[in-house]
């Protein structure tokens, strides 16, 4: 599966299942976490009425600038 993690050019809007399925396989983290981190502000997210969408390259930039782990 070619994930938008590993190819950051596809561009698309997902819900949170969707995000999920697109998350690599061997560290995906569950729904709840996610809406927890949405619901935290940890994640971009947009939200149309009283739905939610991601856009996955957003999110593959965002995880990959903001969440590591700084060196000692």
């Amino acid at each position: 599966m070619d994930s938008a993690f590993n190819n950051p050019t596809q561009h698309k809007l997902v819900d949170v299942f969707g995000l999920k399925a697109e998350w690599p396989t061997t560290n995906a983290p569950g729904i709840s976490t996610l809406r927890r981190w949405t619901r935290e502000r940890r994640l971009p997210h947009i939200k149309q009425g009283r739905f939610i969408y991601y856009d996955v390259v957003a999110v593959a930039e965002h995880l990959r600038h903001r969440r590591m782990i700084p060196a000692r």
